[in-house]
């Protein structure tokens, strides 16, 4: 967990998308850490986060994770500022503590899916959490050739010709974010990212 920067406002609380960093926020964290306290952790058994002991890798859970965080550094009320898949911990976190969390900005998320919404709406989205879990049992063959790839000079250039990131987009700090990535226990983070995005928080 890590607090940085300061100001008068209420703390922020940044909830990354699974295997996400605060490099990610790079750009912003500048003018938000001039007005305010910004509050971040490692999901479970990720980066500098251990192994869970108890409690596995749900929403419910990393909810838990980012309150005690929060604790740590002693903020009471705040803010929080989530992307991707880190929306549906956000949401978690909104519903568990309503009285603590004064505003949400939620970037590109969503409260995630159950494999039966691509059959009830067609949503392509939701077979993802179900394909992360049928590749982590392939995971150690994988993270080496993942790890060899990431290292190549030339991935910053593929990323943005690719056509699926926009020409403004931070390609550095994208190709930073797969880079960390592969740093981390495969088999540990394509869990995690099924365990999240793959809970259906619609009843949030």
């Amino acid at each position: 967990m890590r607090r940085i920067g300061g100001g008068p406002r209420l703390p922020a609380l940044l909830v990354n998308p699974v295997g996400g960093t605060t490099g990610l926020w790079r750009r912003a964290l500048v003018d938000l850490a001039r007005e305010r306290p910004l509050v971040a952790w490692d999901h479970r058994g990720l980066y500098e986060s251990g192994p869970p002991e108890a409690g596995g890798l749900r929403p419910p859970a990393h909810a838990e994770d980012a309150l005690a965080a929060l604790d740590h550094h002693g903020a009471g009320r705040f803010v929080i500022v989530a992307w991707s898949n880190g929306v549906r911990i956000a949401l978690e976190l909104a519903h568990r503590a309503p009285e603590r969390v004064a505003a949400v900005a939620a970037v590109c998320g969503g409260y995630a899916h159950s494999p039966a919404a691509f059959f009830q709406h067609l949503n392509p989205a939701a077979l993802l959490p179900p394909l992360a879990g049928v590749t982590k049992h392939f995971a150690s063959l994988l993270q080496g050739p993942f790890r060899a790839l990431v290292t190549r000079p030339e991935l910053t250039g593929v990323v943005r010709q690719s056509g699926l990131v926009g020409a403004n987009a931070d390609t550095a700090a994208l190709v930073g974010l797969l880079r960390a990535m592969a740093s981390c226990d495969l088999d540990r983070l394509l869990a995690t990212y099924e365990a999240v995005a793959g809970d259906d928080g619609r009843r949030l």
